[in-house]
């Protein structure tokens, strides 16, 4: 079994590996490995132009990556644009999908999604109006409205719904699917061997 999971997560391609700077760790993935033989990530994938310090393996084994052109430009909304031409090929070949929200690429793959007829369900991480209208942009203030819009109806619509609060996103954004909440913090290893090296170094 394949999943994809979408999202707008910036990647980095060294040739060898994919790198990610602020977050997903190849650690990462292990939690849709625990049900899936393979995961595919539909994200921007871009080459590394700098030193790799400070950034952190996210490829590995059964996991892959899949490039989605930027889906915030102006092309998004035509009908044969290349980035929901590219989301529709790794949908294909995907069992289902899981759609981080709010993200231009998880809308679009739960899009998609729908369209083919396959199972997905999303992630809520965030506010999508709030985002926008802290960004500091004009056009990502104007864009706020609509995105919240897409998130409601994006959100209501899934048949399942993970929430990363206990009760804030699900009072915003509701679902009329199965819902569930579990926090995306990275806990570290506190096991005893680990704490021991720790405090040899």
């Amino acid at each position: 079994m394949n999943w994809l999971f979408a999202y707008d997560h910036k990647f980095f391609t060294n040739g060898e590996s994919v790198l990610s700077k602020t977050a997903f760790p190849y650690e990462t993935w292990q939690r849709y490995l625990t049900h899936s033989d393979t995961l595919t990530v539909a994200c921007r994938l871009y080459p590394l132009t700098e030193e790799a310090q400070g950034y952190s393996v996210s490829s590995g084994e059964n996991v892959s990556f899949t490039a989605i052109p930027n889906p915030s430009s102006y092309a998004y909304f035509m009908p044969h644009n290349k980035a929901i031409q590219a989301m529709r090929k790794a949908v294909r070949q995907a069992d289902a999908v899981i759609a981080r929200l709010p993200s231009q690429i998880g809308f679009l793959a739960v899009k998609v999604a729908k369209e083919l007829g396959k199972p997905y369900a999303v992630e809520v991480v965030g506010d999508p109006s709030e985002t926008y209208r802290l960004h500091g942009s004009f056009k990502a203030k104007l864009y706020a409205p609509l995105a919240k819009r897409t998130m409601e109806q994006t959100v209501a619509e899934a048949p399942f719904a993970l929430y990363i609060t206990e009760k804030e996103l699900q009072r915003l954004y509701p679902t009329k699917g199965i819902e569930t909440s579990c926090s995306n913090t990275e806990l570290p290893d506190f096991s005893r061997a680990v704490l021991l090296m720790e405090r040899k170094k």
